[in-house]
């Protein structure tokens, strides 16, 4: 018989949306360590569209019809973030690995839970940073921790996604997702996990702001958000996000500024499901800037082949959960910050926004 830790791993898809279907459910496809054998979504359609796409499957509507299958290893868990938390409790208590996109809950109180869950069951629990699966951040990080930059640092961080105003179905995807997490916990999750990741530092005090610029936007809900961030080792940095038919898709800005030079990751002009290619560029101080690094600007086949390995190999998932709640409690208190007009001290705010 073939030996188990050379089987695929076989994962169950539930939420077949956008990013699922130009990131996930290809590089899953694309991969000889796994292999998709259900697909769910509210709209069967969409799940059926996968399973003909993506090399077939069985379809579902309801994600608890996957838990009780012997031939589900894994589940994938590609919705909103409010539904993160039932969804990767009961597939963790049912005996599953789960693969969870970030931010990893929109409550830090349920991310705890969630987390807890991995512990009690033994199960892996896997949080989507593709970016520190993505070759040109990885790059940038080779950098900044190889103190080439020198300390402390600045970091500069936009996430800007301009929309197409005749298309209105971008659009109404990203107002149902403002009505549900802002972009500034959704997109800045990543961008403040960069910070930590690259520095070594923790966050210490948060100041947000924010604001509508398109008066479709719910009432309550940010299109654009940015928030100020002070680390414990004397670096600081800003995140800003904001999504609209306004937004200059071409201004986005990734970089780590220190006193001996600067380093960065350049984008082309970000559009949803398009692959615009990236490049790290390094700049010591008085010299040229020099690029150093090539790849595709988000790393779905790395993260995936990734989170194979933390499985077959049962590496430890706990350093990476640790970051995942670390980067939800910074991103979350810089939403708060922005609602209610305060600075944040973390070190004595432990107030969650959706307790």
């Amino acid at each position: 018989m073939p030996n188990v830790r050379e089987q695929p791993l076989r994962v169950a898809m539930v939420g077949c949306g956008c990013v699922a279907k130009y990131g996930h459910a290809p590089a899953i496809a694309a991969s000889d360590s796994l292999t998709c054998v259900a697909y769910v979504d509210r709209d069967r359609s969409r799940a059926e569209d996968f399973a003909r796409c993506f090399g077939g499957g069985d379809v579902y509507e309801d994600y608890r019809r996957v838990l009780d299958r012997k031939d589900v290893d894994a589940v994938a868990v590609l919705t909103m973030p409010t539904a993160h938390g039932p969804i990767v409790l009961d597939a963790l208590r049912a005996g599953k690995h789960v693969f969870s996109e970030k931010p990893i809950s929109s409550s830090l109180a349920v991310a705890e839970q969630m987390v807890q869950a991995s512990r009690d069951t033994g199960r892996k629990l896997f949080v989507g940073f593709l970016l520190r699966h993505t070759g040109v951040y990885v790059k940038m990080g080779e950098i900044v921790r190889s103190g080439a930059l020198g300390r402390p640092l600045v970091f500069r961080m936009t996430c800007f996604e301009r929309y197409d105003p005749a298309d209105r179905f971008y659009w109404n995807r990203a107002m149902n997702f403002m009505a549900d997490t802002s972009p500034a916990i959704d997109c800045g999750s990543h961008y403040v996990d960069l910070m930590r990741w690259y520095s070594g530092e923790e966050a210490v005090r948060v100041q947000g702001i924010g604001g509508r610029v398109n008066p479709e936007v719910p009432a309550g809900c940010y299109d654009w958000e940015m928030y100020q961030i002070e680390f414990d080792g004397g670096s600081r940095g800003f995140y800003e996000a904001g999504w609209g038919f306004s937004f200059p898709g071409t201004h986005e800005c990734k970089q780590a500024i220190g006193p001996k030079g600067w380093a960065g990751v350049r984008l082309g002009e970000v559009r949803e499901g398009e692959e615009s290619g990236a490049e790290t560029v390094f700049c010591p101080n008085g010299g040229k800037e020099e690029v150093v690094e090539r790849s595709p600007w988000k790393g779905f086949d790395e993260e995936w082949e990734h989170f194979a390995r933390m499985v077959r190999e049962d590496l430890d998932p706990y350093p990476a959960l640790h970051d995942a709640l670390a980067s939800l409690r910074i991103v979350t208190s810089g939403h708060r910050s922005a609602v209610e007009g305060v600075l944040i001290d973390l070190r004595t705010d432990s107030r969650d926004i959706n307790p």
